[in-house]
């Protein structure tokens, strides 16, 4: 076993697997903090003509109090590569196209290097007609990709499969990897931890 400050690399004699195993972030978070820092985030991307079906939204993220139960705020994050995360973040809104659809109105995707969350931004009426789902419902596989400006050159990522977090508790947590994410995302953890306070989406506890 290779061991140093930051990460452990080891072969499995029985597999011949070469395993790599990053530490953990220690910081714990604030999941409702982060959940209303990427809403704000979605909300500054809406174009004009839906500003008026977020009224609800607005409401809430200029509370300064946050009263407001929220018995589920679900957020689904996954992770690309690891120890070669892009310097790149991006803000995306998908809005559905079919009015009856059963999917949200919009979904907000914020990627910033090797993390991808995911949120519904919860319009006032335009998922009224939606019947309450489980968490996880609605499964999106993000892929990113950068051009240059001529177009010869071209780096893409794929993100994996989500893992879905209930982020509607005001209390100090560990970290989602800590708190009982896929095992496969043990080791991202801390890549989790820096693009956030890159970015500034404020996950830190206070």
């Amino acid at each position: 076993m290779l061991r140093d400050r930051n990460m452990q690399i080891g072969r499995d004699e029985r597999t011949g697997n070469i395993g790599l195993t990053f530490p953990i972030a220690t910081e714990s978070f604030r999941p409702r903090h982060a959940y209303k820092a990427l809403s704000k985030m979605g909300f500054s991307l809406l174009p004009a003509e839906e500003v008026t079906n977020y009224e609800q939204l607005r409401a809430w993220l200029l509370e300064p109090d946050d009263t407001i139960d929220f018995p589920v705020l679900e957020v689904a994050l996954s992770f690309a590569m690891v120890g070669n995360s892009p310097e790149f973040v991006s803000g995306t809104l998908l809005r559905r196209t079919a009015p009856n659809d059963i999917v949200p109105h919009i979904l907000f995707v914020f990627t910033a290097g090797s993390v991808c969350l995911q949120i519904d931004l919860r319009s006032d009426h335009r998922e009224d007609h939606i019947p309450c789902s489980e968490v996880g419902a609605i499964k999106l596989r993000w892929r990113t990709g950068v051009r240059s400006t001529d177009g010869a050159d071209s780096i893409d990522w794929e993100y994996s499969e989500p893992t879905y977090f209930n982020w509607s508790s005001t209390n100090n947590e560990p970290q989602p990897i800590e708190s009982g994410a896929d095992p496969e995302l043990h080791g991202h953890a801390a890549l989790f931890a820096a693009s956030c306070e890159r970015v500034g989406v404020g996950v830190a506890a206070s």
